[in-house]
């Protein structure tokens, strides 16, 4: 009996040894595949049933619909994922537009054979697509086939204390025809709102866009909805448009009336567009809503021209579209989280959405020091076009840069510089990890190294790497039929990723030996593209993979743009826009991106100081966008720079500029010293020329861009000025 005790003691303990070892998350992951949960039961199907309960919230279903509705404890109705009558009245249209309505899934899919761009969509809530609804822990699990493609997948939507987590587990899709699955759109009509509801979608368009529902109708009938590709377009061609949005981050709000909530992607971002439809007059559905589409294949363009070359002009080539065979595995993973009416505006959604990237690990959780910042480019050489010999025209030599920071580290409490056009091979576009003699050679960069290992304490020396993009053909990116991926002048190319990986090695490399000089890496933030060719083959997510490694190196501190992927891995940003991108829907921009990573990362806008139209106005938007003063400086006149790639520099001189940039930053450091590590946690547009923004610990700036004086709140401030209230 007793050795019969001992053995199952034994076993007991080694199953509990077993268990141990499994990592958390891996424990919390095969619970949530293994929980099979209950049938759905109910005795009435065109009533909502609450499935789950949870915090001051119950999830409800309805099994006549398939539609899901958050209410409060007392029963009133928070959320629908459908549009209901209050919405839009559903009764004149047609059975496929309400199914779609009341759908919680949308997929779009195409023949595998076809070359057309014939894409077809489905509806969950469509005819008897629907086949099984379980009950599970804290919510459901709907299963969805739909009949045509014989595609079929499980959405679950768990309760959570402040709002859903929703989820489509890889390894419930399936493809049982010859249909291959394109996109996902999940929750299409989550808190949909209507025409005369007060309210406004927010959506991540540059530094963050607001629509109103109120002048939605306004618009012109001619504009079609906004559809936001998360950090590049899907379609490779476009990638290198000169107008390509930036949308670094996958997130979106709706506030109608008293609520107000914000979703965002927790997985397969990279593959996330994010639909923007108001109810505009011409809009077939005229409702407001914003939702996730997410991408599982590819889709590019297959030439249909029997000479094509690697020069031609693909613009002018006939195409058709065609998905990819390969499917992209990952789970699908999102959230949506509620706000109280307090919080039921933009400035709440970007709190809630700061803490759920902490909380989540994709944002530094350290705060920056608080000292007050000035970030300077300085501009060394480009390629000489006049010179048959790889000549250079040298607008600062390391020494100069060295006497240039000088000036400046005495007066600043904190000082970034970013060393440009250092490299041997010159121009706009660093692909050499090696230093251009002319400029002082790898001698001039010790001696720079030198000094910022001194001033360690206040001084990062940064030098700017730019392994993405080349001017060599040969070295691009190539589509499916392996047409390069460039510009509209078929000047500047995408390399492949893994090559890029590599020169980003090499920059590594050159800078191994110097202890306090760091990378700025362009590109690698804000551009994300697919490589078709078979032998290096590339999705998108294996890309953002092959970025995120190599963010994640010690000698990278700063990266260009600020896709999601960077926040937690780098603690400098740069070229970060200051507004949207200005599309007709878009009533005006807000600085929602800022004020999800002020205080943990530091960051500049896209135009030096110095090269601004209007200097006063840039000063107020970086005040108002809580940027680092930023400025571009060279030892020598900028105009020896007219006739080169670096022509667009045209006021730089350093002699010229240095009073005017110490000016500014004493202002910054007398008025503003303590901000940086501070949350922004309240932004109010006040009027077109007024702005006021609230930072944690209670100070309150208000920034005029007007022609006259004027108040807010009792703060007084001057025409194009600010004015600074502490707590």
């Amino acid at each position: 009996m007793k050795r019969t005790i001992k053995t199952v003691i034994c076993l007991l303990l080694s199953l509990a040894s077993v268990l141990l070892c499994i990592p958390i998350g891996m424990a919390q992951n095969a619970a949530d595949t293994v929980e099979k949960g209950i049938p759905l039961t109910v005795s009435d199907t065109t009533a909502f049933n609450v499935v789950a309960e949870k915090g001051n919230y119950r999830l409800a279903y309805c099994v006549d619909t398939g539609a899901v509705r958050v209410e409060n404890l007392n029963g009133e109705v928070l959320y629908n994922s459908a549009v209901t009558p209050d919405v839009y009245d559903t009764s004149t249209s047609t059975d496929t537009f309400v199914a779609y309505m009341n759908s919680l899934l949308a997929i779009t899919y195409s023949k595998s054979d076809d070359r057309s761009g014939n894409f077809i969509k489905d509806y969950s809530s469509l005819a008897d697509n629907i086949r099984d609804v379980s009950v599970l822990s804290d919510g459901i699990r709907v299963t969805v086939k739909f009949d045509a493609p014989e595609i079929s997948m499980s959405l679950e939507i768990r309760l959570t204390d402040d709002g859903l987590k929703l989820k489509i587990p890889q390894d419930s899709i399936r493809e049982d025809s010859d249909y291959l699955l394109y996109s996902v759109e999940v929750l299409p009509f989550f808190g949909a709102a209507s025409q005369t509801d007060d309210g406004y979608l927010l959506y991540p368009d540059g530094s963050g866009a607001i629509t109103k529902f109120s002048e939605a109708m306004n618009k012109s009938r001619f504009t079609d909805e906004l559809v936001l590709d998360v950090y590049s377009p899907h379609d490779d061609e476009e990638i290198m448009d000169e107008d390509t949005r930036k949308v670094m981050l996958p997130v979106y709000g709706i506030k109608r009336n008293e609520t107000a909530f914000v979703a965002c992607a927790d997985s397969r971002e990279e593959n996330v567009s994010i639909h923007v439809s108001p109810a505009t007059s011409m809009a077939l559905l005229p409702v407001n809503r914003s939702y996730f589409e997410f991408k599982y294949r590819g889709q590019y363009r297959i030439y249909i021209s029997n000479s094509v070359k690697a020069n031609q002009d693909k613009d002018t080539l006939q195409y058709r579209l065609k998905l990819d065979s390969e499917m992209i595995e990952e789970d699908l993973e999102m959230s949506i989280m509620f706000l109280g009416t307090e919080d039921a505006d933009y400035s709440g959604m970007a709190n809630k959405y700061r803490e759920h990237l902490i909380e989540n690990g994709a944002l530094n959780e350290e705060r920056v020091d608080d000292a007050q910042k000035l970030s300077l480019d300085i501009y060394m050489s480009v390629n000489d076009p006049d010179s048959f010999a790889g000549g250079k025209i040298v607008a600062t030599d390391m020494q100069q840069a060295q006497s240039i920071i000088e000036a400046y580290l005495d007066k600043t409490q904190s000082l970034n510089v970013r060393l440009l056009g250092w490299s041997s091979d010159g121009g706009m576009l660093p692909q050499k990890a090696k230093i251009e003699s002319s400029v002082g050679g790898q001698k001039g960069l010790k001696a720079l190294n030198a000094l910022a290992e001194e001033n360690a304490d206040k001084l990062k020396l940064l030098l700017q790497a730019n392994p993405v993009l080349t001017s060599k053909m040969n070295s691009a990116t190539l589509m499916g039929n392996l047409i390069p991926i460039s510009d509209d002048d078929k000047e500047t190319f995408l390399i492949t990723p893994n090559k890029a990986v590599t020169g980003l090695n090499k920059y590594e490399k050159l800078i191994r030996k110097l202890s306090s000089v760091s990378l700025a890496v362009d590109s690698i933030g804000q551009t994300v593209y697919n490589d078709y060719k078979n032998s290096r083959r590339h999705n998108r997510t294996d890309t953002v993979d092959d970025w995120t490694e190599s963010l994640s190196s010690d000698a990278v501190t700063a990266a260009q743009g600020g896709n999601l992927y960077t926040l937690s891995k780098v603690d400098y940003l740069y070229d970060i826009p200051t507004e949207s991108s200005g599309y007709p829907l878009t009533d005006y921009s807000v600085p929602f991106y800022q004020m999800v990573v002020h205080g943990h990362i530091s960051y500049s806008a896209q135009c030096p100081g110095n090269l601004s139209s209007d200097i006063t106005n840039e000063q107020l938007k970086w005040i108002e966008y809580g940027c680092v003063p930023y400025f571009l400086l060279t030892a020598e006149d900028p105009t020896i720079l007219s006739r080169t790639d670096a022509n667009t520099i045209f006021s730089s001189q350093n002699s010229q500029w240095q009073t005017t940039v110490l000016e500014i930053y004493d202002r910054y450091s007398k008025e503003l010293s303590g901000l940086s590590d501070n949350h922004i946690t309240e932004h109010t547009r006040v009027s077109d020329t007024l702005a006021a923004v609230t930072y944690d610990d209670g100070t309150v700036i208000v920034i005029n861009y007007g022609d006259t004086a004027t108040a807010y709140q009792g703060i007084q401030v001057n025409a194009k000025d600010y004015a600074v209230k502490g707590d």
